[in-house]
């Protein structure tokens, strides 16, 4: 009887400890439990599958061979510690048999058994966590070069408005010089190109609206043809072909650029020895049948831009992640992981669609596909239509574009009254004797912005004409609420100025003709 006793229990005994380790086997943390020799008792599958060791590989090493050399003190204080103190924590680096490193969260605890002290280890893969950590240091860091790149555009494109109008005075004065007038149409083109740095700057960095009006994207290309050699490096043969026809596009230039510096600075680091990397631009009508199969979502006539270099390529994995945010297969300092989800995320606002195709060691090939609109034919603002003759509030915190903007219009007629700031100009404006027949202001000053100064002008003389000009890219979609009709992003060309103040007038002379008839 006592024998069957005994065989009864040991089964017991036997299926308790059977149960236990199917259950443990079935969770995802890792389980194990030192003996007092500090040897191997137990362990679960997790932990196992996470070690790549085998059950009798496990059982001849000692916990510390499993981390990394840096963290090996860090875990024999804290099992000194578990088994002294009854818990201990530690964050630390597992390496596997195949050298793959898991970061690691263990808890260590102390249990009794048969007069010796036993560690029960329990703990969890945070590799997920940590992935989770630096996209956010990755985000703040990002939204950090935002606002400095904020800060900066509207420096810089104060900067290069008062270059580019300067320049273009330079080009009234020397009129009868070709060659004047051409190296200062070279100076404010320079200026466009700047300020189109600058956008893709804030593109890079921030949510920032895109300014969509009809481009060719030939003229894009053309121009980042000459810029292209700058960080592809000399190892790398570029070329570019652009097809014989024009390929108007509404977009935001500035973004699109910022898309191919994106695109050609991937194939770049995926040639490290250097290879072969061509843009070229093409017209494609997609038929419906084929929208699906090219990655077009709706069918019609498109604008095509192929990327294709010589590159390592990029496996099915790759492929499929390729554009998500903060996805990277470059060393750990050597890319943020957010290029090719920006230049996504840029051509869909496009509404457009953008593809790879790739192998490993067959280079990768990118797609872009823009729908193409109607050309339109643009104004003529090499002159304005007329001298002007009314007086203009100009209102401008920065001292050198206030000065040149103020000598260009007094060269075509307009009367200047300035101001430095807000406050300043509504104490101008309340004082004025004559009457004023546009406000042209700053939008971001000290002591009173440009939308407060208009409101309160507004009180005073209704339907006043009003232009706003800023330095800041995103200013018109924060302040456009019905109240602004014409904004004006700074560096802006001579003409272009001259042609919206001249618009502006005409508009308000018909408008007030139009009341008195």
């Amino acid at each position: 009887m006592v024998n069957q006793m005994e065989e009864r229990l040991r089964r017991e005994n036997e299926s308790l400890c059977h149960f236990f380790m199917s259950a443990l086997n079935a969770l995802p943390a890792l389980f194990f439990m030192l003996d007092g020799a500090g040897t191997f008792f137990r362990w679960n599958t997790s932990f196992e599958r996470l070690c790549g060791y085998s059950g009798e590989e496990i059982q001849r090493l000692s916990l510390l061979d499993l981390f990394v050399a840096s963290d090996r003190e860090l875990m024999r204080l804290s099992i000194d510690k578990a088994l002294a103190e009854g818990e201990a924590h530690a964050e630390v680096e597992l390496v596997a048999k195949n050298g793959r490193r898991t970061p690691c969260f263990l808890t260590g605890r102390a249990v009794q058994n048969e007069g010796e002290r036993w560690l029960i280890g329990m703990g969890m893969d945070i590799s997920g966590q940590r992935l989770l950590e630096e996209q956010l240091r990755q985000s703040q860091k990002m939204e950090a070069v935002g606002a400095l790149a904020k800060g900066v555009a509207h420096d810089f494109n104060n900067i290069m408005m008062a270059i580019m109008n300067y320049a273009g005075l330079i080009q009234l004065h020397a009129r009868e010089d070709e060659r004047i007038t051409g190296l200062a149409e070279s100076i404010i083109q320079a200026g466009n190109r700047a300020a189109n740095l600058t956008k893709s700057l804030q593109a890079f960095s921030s949510k920032q609206p895109a300014d969509m009006k009809p481009i060719d994207l030939n003229e894009i290309l053309g121009g980042f043809y000459r810029t292209i050699g700058r960080f592809i490096g000399e190892d790398v043969v570029f070329t570019l072909l652009l097809c014989s026809e024009s390929l108007p596009v509404e977009g935001d230039a500035g973004q699109l650029e910022q898309v191919l510096i994106n695109l050609t600075s991937n194939s770049r680091d995926a040639m490290p020895s250097g290879g072969k990397l061509s843009i070229t631009t093409d017209r494609i009508d997609i038929a419906a049948a084929q929208a699906g199969p090219l990655g077009v979502g709706v069918p019609g006539p498109y604008a095509l831009i192929t990327i294709a270099d010589e590159g390592v390529g990029m496996d099915k994995h790759t492929r499929e992640r390729a554009f998500e945010p903060f996805f990277s297969t470059k060393d750990v300092g050597k890319g943020t992981g957010l290029g090719l989800s920006t230049a996504y995320g840029i051509i869909r606002k496009h509404n457009g669609y953008i593809t790879l195709s790739s192998d490993p060691g067959s280079g990768t090939t990118f797609r872009i596909f823009l729908p193409l609109i109607k050309p339109k034919t643009e104004r003529e603002t090499a002159r304005p239509a007329r001298q002007g003759c009314e007086t203009v509030l100009l209102v401008e915190d920065e001292e050198a574009l206030r000065l040149v903007t103020r000598e260009l219009l007094e060269k075509f007629g307009y009367r200047v009254i300035e101001a430095e700031d807000g406050e300043s100009a509504l104490s101008i404006f309340r004082g004025a004797v004559d009457p004023i027949d546009l406000l042209l202001s700053d939008v971001v000053m000290p002591k009173m912005g440009g939308l407060d100064l208009y409101r309160e002008i507004l009180n005073i003389k209704k339907g006043l004409p009003v232009i706003f000009m800023s330095g800041y890219p995103n200013e018109y979609h924060a302040l456009n609420g019905g109240e602004i009709e014409r904004f004006l992003a700074k560096p802006l060309k001579p003409t272009e100025l001259l042609a919206t103040i001249d618009e502006v007038m005409v508009a308000a002379a018909e408008s007030v003709s139009a009341v008195h008839s």
